[in-house]
């Protein structure tokens, strides 16, 4: 990515029974990013 974008990003992420979590890091940013999928 552009630098104004944050530049590299480098992340890990898993999928535990359909729930989706990873953390990602960059020069300008970091955090964790989780999507779940919803109850039946």
């Amino acid at each position: 990515m552009p630098k104004w974008a944050g530049g590299v990003y480098t992340y890990v992420g898993t999928v535990v029974s359909g729930n989706f979590k990873a953390t990602y890091h960059c020069a300008q940013d970091d955090g964790i990013f989780e999507m779940n999928r919803p109850a039946n």
